[in-house]
């Protein structure tokens, strides 16, 4: 990948995470600010509100885990409250409220805080039904790439692109035929050593058709 195509790239998937942290509108998947504008997006796209919930499940667990990580407190409790309020009455928010006292306090190491975010992880995964882990799981590995690509890691980049890809074979029934593309379009660009600048456009694009599904 040239130096020029790098750039552009880390700016603009970089977008995603800016919207996903303050409920900014971007090009690329972000997040809703509250339930009933999940419901609208919901609605538009033909996706159940269930199952966007259920992609940002995976989104901001990701999300929250990173920020912690680079120690960006600001950051990882504005995810971790969209977390929670994404668990709201089940098993899992209390471990996420748990988590956000020990940021608030500054309490604990990363690694501590970040055990308690697997553990409420390894729960969820536990009790998703199948459709419902699909979009969790695309969510996931979202963030993921977003997070390879911030930290210039274009060989995890890769990676996520090929998970993508994977999991655009395995759709549940009624997801729709345009994310299920845009998803396996992104994989084909998993095996690529060197992305021109057209094909970082052509990334873009595909991104632009996922936040119309799911974050528009």
């Amino acid at each position: 990948m040239n130096k020029l195509s790098k750039t552009i790239l880390t700016i603009a998937i970089g977008m995603a995470a800016v919207g996903a942290i303050f409920g900014q509108q971007t090009k690329f998947p972000g997040r809703a600010l509250t339930r009933h504008e999940l419901a609208v997006n919901a609605a538009d796209a033909k996706i159940g509100a269930e199952y966007i919930n259920s992609y940002y499940l995976g989104y901001d667990l990701e999300s929250a885990k990173n920020f912690i990580r680079s120690d960006q407190t600001r950051e990882a409790l504005a995810q971790l409250a969209f977390l929670w309020d994404e668990l709201y009455l089940q098993p899992e928010a209390s471990q996420i409220e748990s988590v956000m006292r020990m940021v608030i306090r500054f309490q604990g190491t990363a690694d501590q805080k970040i055990a308690k975010l697997e553990t409420a992880r390894t729960s969820i995964e536990a009790r998703l039904k199948t459709d419902h882990k699909w979009y969790y799981s695309v969510g996931r590995t979202s963030s993921q790439m977003t997070i390879a690509v911030n930290a210039e890691d274009y060989s995890a980049f890769g990676a996520k692109l090929a998970e993508l890809g994977k999991l655009a074979t395995t759709a549940p029934a009624g997801t729709p035929a345009k994310l299920v593309s845009a998803m396996a379009k992104l994989g084909g660009y998993s095996g690529k050593t060197d992305l021109s600048d057209d094909d970082v456009a052509a990334i873009k694009a595909q991104w632009d058709a996922i936040d119309n599904m799911i974050g528009a």
